[in-house]
């Protein structure tokens, strides 16, 4: 039996893959596969919103989005400049586009069958609005049984010679031997489902609210597409992605599948075959699960260290000059944080103490982009972590035109003025520390809270009517005024 590796569909333009940032959608021009290729059978095509986190990889292949920055699919599918969101390519306007950071592939990838046909691709702007199903991993890997059902879901060739158009098809596993070989029965996969996923729902004694795991990444098969194909196992690469791509994947797991569950190892997916909603709100959302338990006790940890953060751009006592074309100085500001628990949840910028819209951030980089106009400005970060934690940077000052505001004077401790922590207001709970607001050294117990510092509010208030956009996310409605 003459087998081949399930490579994009001669059916989609090769221009398809240079689509330029924020273009209009592409054209999908459909060509029949030759007659000698059977085709897939049995699939039923989606619903609106069903199986979200399923997306064409720029109209070749399929792939699965497995964390709100990472998209996993099929080494051989090559790099991938953008990702689709929705259910037909044929009707991109119903759907939503999503640019690539970089993609990787897994450089063991040398053959089929071996188990390494993986690849990834780092989006460039998390997707936070879509529900995840988590990978299979850990203890959860024993369910994959000769004769388990699975769902495959993919945008490849269906039976009527049609391409683009995401479908479902459930059908049994045949043999597991490092890779899974499932299907057949004319109900299978085909070219153009390259990289897509395999689902499959945990049973009531591991789970009993029976949330979904993704597991497979479709990979290679007969060239009679009716017949069993064979697909990669996620859980094979979560440490090479890990690794490569600096972020934790699995929410429940370590990377080499021991039980370690985090702050968001709870709320999987139960039914993400029922779409609602659209794409123009980014679906409706999906009934979820509770804590996560099946390979161990449900989140036990605490973390009680506080995350670390600081500005590293600009300087302290920097002073920019206008434009004489705005009357502002277009000022980019770069900070970092890190967490040796759960890990960074949020990083906010603040502009002489007052909050800012789109100020928030809950993945790196922690950047901002704005127009500050002339004035002296105090800017800090405020970083929190997945255990509640939070920590202020040391501030920095700047000038526009001006000097910078001088800094506070460090008073050793800040209720000594006569004030109760009680009567003070310098934190959510009215708690204090030292004027200094340096974070907690590593290792440093308690609630990790510096004090947010006040004075200059009048300041921020301001800019926020002035602070230009420099940047957009393409997803949501943007203000007019603030990266």
């Amino acid at each position: 039996m003459r087998r081949a590796v399930l490579l994009t569909s001669t059916a989609v333009l090769a221009s398809l893959a240079a689509r330029p940032a924020h273009a209009s959608p592409p054209i999908i021009e459909i060509i029949e596969a030759p007659e000698s290729t059977p085709l897939i059978y049995g699939g039923q095509a989606t619903e609106t919103c069903e199986w979200p986190s399923t997306v064409s990889m720029a109209g070749n292949c399929t792939g699965t989005l497995v964390h709100p920055e990472i998209v996993f699919y099929a080494g051989h599918c090559g790099h991938i400049p953008w990702v689709f969101f929705g259910e037909t390519l044929d009707d991109t306007d119903a759907g939503r586009f999503v640019d690539t950071e970089y993609c990787d592939i897994n450089p063991d990838f040398n053959s089929i069958g071996s188990n390494t046909d993986f690849a990834f691709c780092k989006l460039v702007e998390p997707v936070t609005d879509i529900e995840i199903v988590p990978i299979l991993m850990g203890c959860e890997t024993a369910l994959l049984q000769p004769g388990a059902e699975v769902v495959a879901v993919g945008f490849g060739f269906d039976e009527f010679d049609n391409y683009g158009t995401k479908k479902h098809v459930t059908f049994p596993i045949v043999s597991v031997d490092g890779e899974v070989e499932a299907g057949g029965n004319g109900l299978s996969i085909c070219n153009g489902d390259s990289g897509g996923p395999l689902y499959l729902r945990l049973p009531p004694d591991l789970d009993p609210e029976q949330s979904w795991r993704v597991f497979g990444v479709t990979s290679w098969g007969p060239q009679d597409c009716a017949l069993p194909q064979f697909f990669g196992t996620m859980h094979s690469a979560v440490q090479w992605i890990e690794k490569r791509s600096g972020i934790d994947i699995t929410p429940c797991h370590n990377g080499d599948g021991s039980w370690q569950p985090g702050p968001d190892c709870a709320g999987f997916p139960l039914d993400p075959a029922a779409g609602a909603g659209s794409w123009s709100s980014w679906c409706e959302a999906q009934p979820l699960g509770g804590t996560s338990s099946t390979c161990g006790e449900p989140t036990v940890i605490e973390d009680v260290e506080a995350p670390v953060a600081a500005i590293i751009d600009p300087a302290d006592q920097s002073v920019f000059n206008s434009s004489l074309l705005t009357g502002l100085a277009d000022i980019e500001i770069v900070g970092q944080a890190s967490d040796a628990g759960w890990g960074i949840a949020s990083v906010e910028l603040l502009i002489n103490g007052a909050s800012i819209p789109n100020g928030a951030k809950a993945f790196p980089p922690w950047t901002w982009a704005a127009g500050f106009p002339p004035g002296g400005y105090v800017l800090e970060l405020v970083a929190t972590d997945h255990g509640g934690n939070v920590t202020n940077s040391e501030p920095v000052h700047i000038g526009v035109d001006q000097d910078p505001p001088e800094p506070e004077p460090e008073t050793g401790d800040e209720t000594e003025s006569g004030s109760s922590p009680e009567e003070t207001d310098d934190g959510p709970d009215g708690e204090t520390e030292s004027g200094s607001g340096d974070p907690p050294a590593d290792g440093d117990s308690g609630c990790g809270c510096t004090s947010t510092r006040t004075g200059g509010g009048g300041w921020g208030l301001l800019l926020l009517g002035v602070i230009a956009l420099r940047r957009r996310r393409a997803q949501k409605p943007q203000h007019s005024w603030v990266l």
